[in-house]
């Protein structure tokens, strides 16, 4: 995380560092452009005036100046230079400047002289006798001054960067001490961010729901292995009599059955919570799959002497056969288990836009309206008194809720107290 984070702010500095030496690079550079501008302008406005009044002033006067002064006839030929010989001198009347200045009074470049092979910044006017004057900057100069001032610039930006590297990278420490030294355990009791709150909340939750679970384990698995170890004792130590035996052993054989399917249940659980399940998706016959399940609990079914209404269209639909499979058959098992004696379970399959509907009705003992959102709770037992009657793990509706979460449906649940449930699975077809 803390690479991550200064790597991010490195990679960002940079960014506006570079960005901020180009944007002052190029204001200092048409800053420079414009102060140059300004001054062969005024100088050449100075000239100009002089020269309105008094043409000669240039041939008269030995003028000393690190500017380039050119004098311009109307027909190109130069009439003087203060750097260069005249008679060295072609004709400039196709100068750019020179036909800027004839056209439009004023004229602006920046360009190589031919004379000198040197790049200058041109400014030209022209005078009353339609002669033109011309003030000339030699860019090199003004590129030295650039450089300098542009080299200034990029150290200045250099240090302001390292120091924000090293500023941040404290920073950085700072702000990670408090997520390095959080306690897990007690994820409430740390004193952090106001940002992590609802993560720590989220924690507090998830580390409640471990240790409920893993109390809720070790009881659903010590009751079967309690009877084992007691009903093995009996036989052991020959307190039971013979003919006892035979009971004696088919109930440690159901006991570890029972111990059995909560640990197998347990098993795939953990599975679903890890997406480690089996994700091959295959075409699967709804009603067949119904009718099996229902076959399957039949003899529960005539135990509990329950009545059986079946409602199902021919339907196929791309899913986990083993996970629909399981779903289905612990919400019905649960439907027949928290039944009452000769109630009526419906079943009901059928199809809509495109979506796979399963209705599982029962007129048993019902669930508390504050109830129904925690009978997906691994363990949870609606009714506690019969929980200690009514064979299970626990574990049933929070299998059936994760094998459909996982095939992108949903279960809506609808019931009243003594009169019954409705469990409704939702599946994309």
């Amino acid at each position: 995380m803390k690479k991550n984070i200064f790597k991010t702010i490195l990679i960002t500095s940079i960014t506006i560092s570079i960005s901020a030496f180009l944007m002052s690079s190029f204001i200092i550079y048409n800053q420079a452009i414009e102060k140059v501008k300004m001054v062969v302008f005024n100088h050449a406005s100075t000239l100009k005036e002089i020269l309105d009044n008094n043409p000669s002033y240039l041939t008269q006067n030995n003028l000393q100046s690190n500017l380039r002064i050119t004098l311009i006839d109307k027909e190109g030929f130069v009439l003087y230079d203060n750097f260069v010989d005249t008679k060295n001198l072609d004709n400039h009347l196709l100068r750019e400047e020179v036909q800027e200045a004839i056209n439009n009074k004023q004229g602006y470049s920046i360009r190589d002289s031919n004379t000198t092979n040197t790049k200058y910044i041109y400014f030209a006017t022209i005078l009353k006798n339609n002669n033109i004057i011309r003030v000339s900057y030699e860019f090199n100069t003004l590129s030295d001054n650039l450089k300098v001032q542009i080299i200034l610039v990029f150290l200045v930006i250099v240090i302001l960067l390292i120091i924000c590297l090293i500023f941040s990278s404290y920073k950085i420490n700072q702000i990670i001490k408090p997520i390095n030294t959080l306690d897990l355990q007690n994820p409430l009791n740390n004193k952090t961010y106001p940002e992590l709150r609802e993560l720590l909340e989220s924690l507090e939750t998830h580390n409640n729901l471990r240790k409920e679970f893993s109390a809720n384990v070790s009881h659903e698995l010590k009751t079967p292995l309690t009877s084992i170890s007691g009903y093995a004792e009996i036989m052991a130590n020959n307190i039971a009599k013979i003919e006892d035996h035979q009971s004696i052993s088919k109930k440690i054989y159901d006991e570890a059955q029972r111990l059995l399917e909560k640990i197998n249940n347990i098993i795939k659980i953990s599975k679903l919570d890890e997406n480690k399940v089996d994700t091959d998706f295959t075409q699967i016959n709804y009603k067949n799959l119904i009718l099996e399940i229902v076959n399957n609990l039949q003899s529960l079914i005539n135990k509990n002497n329950l009545k059986l209404e079946l409602e199902l269209e021919e339907i196929t639909g791309n899913g986990i056969s083993s996970l629909i499979f399981d779903a289905i058959y612990n919400i019905i098992q649960n439907s027949i288990k928290y039944n009452k004696p000769n109630g009526l379970i419906k079943i009901k399959l059928h199809q809509l836009d495109n979506n796979i509907y399963i209705r599982i009705k029962d007129t048993g003992i019902g669930i508390d309206k504050e109830e129904i959102p925690r009978i997906f709770e691994r363990f949870y037992r609606v009714d506690k008194s019969r929980s200690q009657i009514i064979e299970g793990s626990g574990l049933g509706l929070a299998i059936s809720k994760h094998a459909i979460l996982l095939h992108n449906g949903k279960i809506n649940v609808y019931s009243k107290i003594n009169e019954g449930s409705t469990f409704e699975i939702i599946i994309p077809k």
